[in-house]
């Protein structure tokens, strides 16, 4: 899918996404708050902001906050709440998340939640990552993973590109740990949690059409017994809940 197609898919939802329970707070937002707990930050980015609920919190512990995204209606989505949170130390930027338009060197803390896996050049974004970053800078990411069994990690990608064509990869962590390396990122730190969807709100969000959510809803239901338990499938009240792996990791650049 190319770039323009993503964005007019989240800026048509822009709205959606601003009132998402999932993005607004969940345990990954959470988790982010304890393992920065106590910091205080000069200058910071939340990279993939979409309406800028992270950049919000860390609003609460740095001077500055640029919050970065390529979609104009999700950054001015992100305007309007830090204006009705009366946090005027949150700037925007609009830009892709492999090409940041900042100085090498210039920023404390980089954050990216819930939007990595939309990222088509990941290994880039990780690089421009480090090259932003101080030294001794940190990078927390939080983000949707696939399992290890390869089974589970083509079920969950297949049926989330279908849902939603800005869709790159949910990666494993063990190819998240070799990227982070690879670019002078150690983990000093890692929670695992769990993102809990419905289904009804999980295609509301993206604008799937009544003939195609029923073809969804379907691969649900044919999911055999290995797939249903590894993603917490169940049935209930005309709905479909389910949770997509998830991992909080804070890195700090080591080169």
């Amino acid at each position: 899918m190319s770039r323009s197609k993503a964005q007019q898919i989240f800026g048509d939802n822009a709205s959606a996404y601003a009132n998402s329970s999932v993005h607004v707070r969940d345990d990954s937002l959470d988790i982010i708050e304890q393992m920065l707990s106590g910091y205080r930050f000069d200058t910071s980015i939340d990279v993939g902001t979409g309406a800028g609920f992270t950049a919000l919190s860390i609003s609460n512990i740095s001077k500055t906050v640029l919050a970065s995204d390529p979609t104009r209606p999700m950054l001015e989505q992100t305007l309007d709440a830090s204006m009705k949170t009366n946090s005027p130390n949150i700037s925007v930027i609009q830009n892709v998340a492999e090409q940041i338009p900042l100085s090498n060197c210039s920023i404390d803390l980089v954050t990216c939640r819930k939007a990595g896996h939309h990222f088509p050049e990941f290994k880039k974004y990780i690089k421009e990552c480090s090259r932003i970053l101080k030294p001794q800078g940190i990078l927390v990411l939080a983000d949707s993973i696939s399992p290890e069994n390869n089974k589970l990690e083509d079920w969950l990608n297949q049926i989330e590109l279908e849902r939603d064509p800005s869709h790159i990869k949910n990666r494993k962590l063990s190819e998240l740990n070799m990227i982070l390396e690879l670019y002078g990122f150690k983990t000093v730190e890692q929670q695992s949690t769990k993102i809990h969807l419905s289904f009804k709100s999980w295609v509301d969000r993206t604008g799937v059409s009544t003939s195609y959510i029923e073809y969804l809803k379907q691969k649900f239901i044919d999911a055999d017994a290995e797939i249903q338990e590894a993603f917490d499938i169940q049935f209930s009240n005309n709905d479909i809940q389910f949770a997509w792996p998830c991992i909080v990791m804070k890195c700090v650049k080591s080169v």
